[in-house]
């Protein structure tokens, strides 16, 4: 983790925000909220400090993500009712997962610990959804034997989820993560808070 105090409580808030977004949205996105003013905190320490760099980087994306941010204000501005966009733009100020992340992991075992961490929560709620169907479809089976289909989609496994299209997207980027994990975890580690790339080869 960071040595500095602020950025070592970033780092802290982020790991928590990582390994409890398949449990809990509400939590996740506190610790997601704990985290930025953490960091915020570290960088106007430094700035204060008069550090001769400030350790801020930025994944290389600043032009599509600015284009993607303002195609989204300009839909919502010109839209027949733009008040119902106001969650969509609420929504743009979760790309801060890119900023922390390039600047609060900031070692391979961090990294790696906190995708087995991800991916050791995701089996779990894997397995809390198989139990959901097990359940269910005992239940259906003895109740509705006759309209087993019917009554098995209209109340489908969620996991830890409140809704299941939550849980299948969830385990989809989870299987995804792992797949990458997988085959490349040998060959990328994440940039430190001096490295302005992404991943580079070890």
């Amino acid at each position: 983790m960071p040595r500095a105090a602020a950025a070592r409580w970033a780092s802290l808030f982020f790991s928590l925000h990582v390994l409890t977004l398949l449990i809990s949205v509400a939590a996740s996105q506190a610790f997601l909220a704990a985290a930025g003013v953490a960091y915020i905190a570290h960088l106007i320490r430094e700035a204060r400090a008069s550090r001769p760099r400030l350790a801020l980087n930025f994944p290389p994306i600043k032009l599509p993500l600015f284009l993607f941010c303002l195609a989204t204000l300009n839909s919502v501005l010109w839209a027949e009712h733009p008040e119902a966009g106001g969650f969509a733009l609420r929504k743009l100020v979760l790309f801060v997962i890119l900023l922390l992340s390039v600047n609060v992991v900031v070692s391979r075992r961090h990294f790696s610990g906190l995708l087995r961490g991800m991916f050791f929560v995701g089996a779990a709620a894997g397995l809390v959804g198989i139990a959901q169907f097990i359940l269910q479809y005992d239940r259906v089976l003895r109740y509705y034997h006759n309209r087993v289909y019917f009554y098995m989609t209209l109340t489908r496994t969620h996991g830890f989820m409140g809704h299941w299209m939550n849980f299948g997207g969830q385990q989809m980027l989870v299987f995804s993560a792992l797949l990458a994990f997988v085959l490349l975890s040998g060959a990328v580690i994440p940039s430190g808070a001096r490295n302005l790339h992404l991943l580079k080869t070890a």
